[in-house]
């Protein structure tokens, strides 16, 4: 009983402790304190408008220049502003080179042009009405899992996992 008392405090200690990322956007002093207790931490997206250092990935991966050295630096909150931003934009081609590409059988799109045609035929509906003007929290479960959910609502959650080449991406259905 003793030792699972132990691994359970260092557990928890590990789980909620704080740990220094790189936030693309400052947080409040409100959205600080919500943050200090667990190591999820709070953004606000802006319709429209990516941070500055994910403006650079973005021109990136529109240009078909998917360099999986820089992939490796972003965390799971910039891969879903860059997936968001591109479901603004309708660019269609860059949400798909978000995506895992590893398992071929989990994939519902055999092609990149299946993938538009659905998207297109989807333009109407915004999937993402829930994450707009809400406190987004990125939520990372372990090494290769992750979910990006609002504060208020956390029954909506976009979900992350890693590639083989250790890249944060987008699984094939992320809205849950």
């Amino acid at each position: 009983m003793a030792i699972s008392a132990v691994v359970g405090y260092f557990l928890t200690a590990f789980l909620f402790s704080e740990k220094e990322q790189t936030s693309p956007i400052s947080m409040t002093e409100n959205e600080e304190s919500v943050s200090s207790f667990n190591t999820n931490e709070i953004f606000i997206y802006e319709k429209n408008n990516l941070p500055e250092h994910l403006e650079t990935v973005y021109a990136m991966l529109k240009n078909g220049e998917f360099n999986q050295g820089n992939m490796k630096e972003l965390t799971p909150i910039n891969v879903f502003f860059l997936f968001l931003y591109a479901e603004e934009q309708a660019d269609y081609e860059v949400q798909y080179a978000l995506f895992n590409h590893d398992r071929i059988e989990e994939r519902p799109y055999a092609s990149y042009e299946e993938y538009e045609q659905a998207s297109v035929e989807d333009q109407h509906i915004n999937p993402f009405e829930a994450f707009e003007n809400q406190q987004i929290m990125q939520v990372i479960m372990d090494e290769s899992s992750a979910y990006i959910t609002t504060v208020e609502n956390q029954n909506v959650s976009f979900w992350l996992n890693k590639s083989a080449e250790e890249i944060w991406t987008a699984n094939w259905l992320p809205l849950q």
